[in-house]
């Protein structure tokens, strides 16, 4: 059997603990291998080879559906994960144009300030022969980063909901922050790329993936009560809008 692609992740740097998730690298099998990315409620930044063999650095925003990605045969892609809605602390764009996209370093470089020029300086400056080097340089570029504005409401209620794995009554995040509704959502899609409803959606979907990872034979009628799930056929309807499949499915290898 021809090997697929394998995912690892790195801690971030400590004082980037609270925003970044993780550095990330996906390194490819033989063959053309593909893999699924499912939506994670994160922005990352994403560094892989282009056509000419140098590195293409783009920003991609909160995914709302599943995309499947093949590689070219030892290809190996890196990236720096947002954890939800604190990219737009370093990247003060609308979130809701980078939603489902993937746009060029170079086309925000001016509103990350010196600290992406520092990144594209290391990046473009190593041969592709050298992949550690790379990853250095993305390390490097991470222990620089630092924020562009404070933490505000958005952020706060997105740490409430990652903590909460999204199983936090709407009305009672908009309270917290003594927002509207309409208020809240406008926001979110701003700043994190999709509504609150949503990124519970993603967030508890999230949660379930990291439950049957760490089963032999997941149990999804209780995974589906333990996640606030309506019941089983909830969860099987939540899957196919967010991973393309059935939960069987995706155990069975569909997922990252």
């Amino acid at each position: 059997m021809t090997p697929g692609p394998t995912y690892r992740e790195l801690p971030p740097p400590p004082h980037l603990a609270a925003d970044v998730a993780c550095l990330w690298v996906v390194e490819a099998g033989r063959g053309h291998p593909a893999y699924r990315v499912l939506p994670d409620g994160c922005t990352d930044l994403v560094v892989q080879p282009a056509a000419d063999g140098a590195p293409r650095i783009e920003v991609v925003g909160t995914m709302r559906g599943p995309q499947d990605v093949t590689l070219a045969p030892g290809a190996r892609v890196m990236g720096l994960r947002f954890r939800p809605g604190m990219a737009y602390r370093y990247l003060p764009l609308p979130a809701d144009e980078l939603a489902d996209n993937a746009v060029p370093l170079a086309a925000v470089s001016t509103s990350w300030g010196r600290e992406l020029a520092i990144l594209a300086a290391h990046l473009t400056g190593e041969a592709p022969a050298a992949p550690p080097a790379v990853a250095g340089s993305l390390a490097s570029f991470a222990a620089r980063l630092r924020p562009l504005q404070p933490a505000g409401p958005v952020q706060h209620l997105c740490r409430w909901l990652t903590a909460a794995h999204g199983s936090v009554r709407i009305d009672d995040l908009a309270s917290q922050a003594n927002l509207s509704g309409r208020q809240m959502r406008r926001l979110f899609l701003a700043q994190v790329g999709v509504g609150p409803k949503q990124l519970a959606r993603i967030l508890r979907f999230q949660r379930v993936l990291a439950l049957a990872g760490g089963a032999r034979r997941p149990d999804w009628a209780g995974l589906a009560y333990d996640c606030g799930y309506a019941d089983q056929a909830h969860l099987v309807h939540e899957f196919s809008a967010l991973a393309g499949c059935s939960p069987g499915q995706l155990a069975a290898g569909l997922g990252r």
